[in-house]
């Protein structure tokens, strides 16, 4: 988290380390940017990251059109594993 901490100075950040996982949690304003990188053990995120590295895992954050941004997202040149449109809470 440090090195993404000196990225976004002044935004609350959150630790959590599990047995098997280690997650940070990184807020700017209403956005978060999930890290996750692998602990001990084999379980099917601990296999993933030890097969692509750590570095980002989720970001959330609210659109109008999921598909229009996913797919400009892809155009910049990020790779998607999976994406979920998530109705949000009104």
């Amino acid at each position: 988290m440090d090195k993404y901490r000196r990225y976004f100075p002044g935004c609350e950040t959150q630790v959590h380390h599990l047995s098997q996982l280690n997650i940070g949690i990184l807020w700017i304003g209403k956005i978060f940017l999930e890290f996750l990188n692998p602990g001990e053990g084999e379980e099917t995120v601990n296999k993933f990251l030890k097969k692509r590295g750590e570095g980002l895992h989720h970001i959330a954050y609210r659109v109008d059109n999921i598909e229009e941004e996913v797919r400009r997202w892809e155009e910049a040149g990020a790779e998607a594993v999976s994406y979920t449109h998530l109705r949000a809470h009104e």
